[in-house]
């Protein structure tokens, strides 16, 4: 009976999100490396946050023998583009040189995210839209099989976007001096302090900006505390919703320069 072990395995993790379970990133081989894999007899097995391959345990066989494996990332989901800060420009293609130790993380020179030209991967226009490709990852990898060796690991660590988050407030509250205040600055730090729009707003609507872009997350974790202005400082709202990534706008900063702003709506 044939005998398997782990040749190595591929992990993909995004900042925006606060599990793995949460990752709406799938991958899986191109045509291509898929024939070459079942010619060499290899397995793919996908796990919760990538991919695993593992190769037969031969007593004989060529030691130096390697192959170039090529990979899809693929993603449904609409928003990825919105909140995920890419090295390069699209189309981009993750290329894998493991060290000497054949380790290699997005930290160090072991994986570098390149911008390639346009590719179809065998598959029509309509195959590739479909599928939702993201990225592709290039690497070539040893063939041959360890059983006393840890198995490789690959890890591609995805950057999330920052943004200036923009407040709107309307109703009864739009018609009082507001101040929003940073529950997380220490003293000898002022936090992210929120500056009244520049923007036109409407009458009966204000509208605030973060002085600074904040890292958008599923779960974000900054707490923001509405007050009334002045030495009273009444709370009006103890924690004000965290912006999200279906409401995006536009804005102009300060000195003139245009801003993506993250919208959160509030009337009360």
């Amino acid at each position: 009976m044939a005998r398997y072990l782990p040749l190595f395995r591929l992990i993909l993790a995004h900042e925006f999100f606060a599990s793995d379970r949460e990752l709406p990133l799938q991958i899986q081989a191109t045509k291509a490396c898929a024939r070459q894999m079942e010619q060499e007899g290899l397995l793919l097995r996908s796990i919760s946050n990538g991919i695993e391959v593992w190769n037969e345990v031969r007593e004989f066989g060529d030691p130096a023998a390697s192959l170039d494996f090529e990979f899809l990332v693929l993603s449904k989901d609409p928003y990825l583009e919105t909140y995920t800060a890419w090295e390069v420009a699209k189309p981009i293609a993750y290329q894998i040189k493991p060290d000497e130790h054949g380790e290699a993380t997005a930290t160090n020179q072991g994986i570098t995210a390149v911008t390639v030209a346009e590719r179809d991967f065998g598959l029509s226009s309509f195959e590739r839209q479909k599928m939702g490709i993201v990225f592709s990852v290039e690497m070539t990898q040893a063939l041959h099989v360890e059983s006393d060796r840890e198995i490789q690991q690959y890890h591609i660590q995805l950057r999330s976007k920052e943004m200036h988050w923009k407040y709107y407030f309307s109703g009864a509250l739009a018609k009082k001096k507001l101040e929003i205040i940073d529950l997380d600055a220490i003293n000898s730090e002022p936090g992210c302090r929120f500056i009244p729009s520049s923007k036109i707003v409407t009458e009966d609507s204000l509208a605030f900006v973060s002085n600074v872009k904040l890292p958008m997350r599923s779960i974000p974790t900054q707490r923001f505390q509405l007050r009334e202005e002045g030495a009273n400082g009444r709370v009006l709202m103890r924690r004000l919703p965290n912006a999200s990534v279906d409401k995006i706008g536009k804005e102009k900063g300060p000195d003139g320069q245009s801003l993506v702003v993250a919208e959160i709506y509030i009337h009360q």
